[in-house]
């Protein structure tokens, strides 16, 4: 469905005479809306702007809602709004703090798709916590039969995790032939943002021959 400029003032509104009290609101639209992803997207873009002044609404869904899954899980597991779930862990992830870690690992007993889960790894990897599930983001990109629909999610994912292992992970992701211009430049962006953080390791890539290639690309000297 179109997104008019109608629904936008009806949102923007909303939020100027509620200010953060109308994160619950713009919640419970986007529960009633979930097929339409603009929506979504404009929703999650509006609460996103206030900041950190939406954290606290954001966690107290949050544990309204693992409070419902922990009481009834048969129930909850078909009533609950996997896609309003996953966009507020998302939002979670980009202002929430490592405390908040084990609340957002809550919920993949929730979701039986593998899209789902490295959603929440990514946002659980932007808060520091993402090196403890190295191994299974190995698995995806590596093993995993649907490796072409997960690996974008999954360089993702990697590109929060300041480890060595996430590094050579991404390096021998670059080398898949079939990754399209944009998986190419999220690879890239991925590794830049490594070396940017941690200057140790351009001196790991310059003793692997495939990594003083990759160094040369990023540097701009290829």
């Amino acid at each position: 469905m179109e997104f008019d400029e109608k629904r936008l003032e009806v949102i923007n509104r909303i939020v100027e005479e509620k200010g953060e009290e109308a994160i619950e609101t713009l919640l419970s639209l986007m529960e009633k809306n979930e097929d339409d992803g603009e929506l979504i997207l404009i929703v999650t873009e509006t609460i996103m702007r206030m900041g950190s002044r939406a954290t606290g609404s954001l966690l107290e869904y949050l544990n309204k809602n693992k409070q419902q899954f922990n009481e009834n899980p048969r129930d909850y597991k078909e009533q609950a709004y996997r896609i309003t779930l996953l966009a507020v862990i998302d939002m979670v992830g980009e202002l929430g703090s490592p405390q908040d870690i084990g609340l957002l690992e809550s919920f993949l007993a929730l979701f039986d798709e593998e899209q789902a889960h490295l959603i929440i790894y990514e946002a659980i990897a932007k808060m520091g916590g993402g090196a403890k599930y190295l191994e299974l983001l190995e698995l995806f990109a590596f093993e995993d039969d649907f490796v072409h629909e997960l690996i974008s999610q999954v360089i993702m994912t990697l590109s929060y995790i300041e480890e060595p292992r996430a590094l050579f992970d991404l390096l021998k992701i670059s080398q898949f032939d079939w990754l399209d211009t944009n998986q190419k430049v999220m690879v890239e962006n991925a590794l830049r943002r490594l070396l940017h953080i941690h200057r140790e390791y351009y001196e790991m890539l310059e003793k692997d021959p495939y990594g003083q290639k990759m160094l040369k690309r990023l540097l701009g000297d290829a």
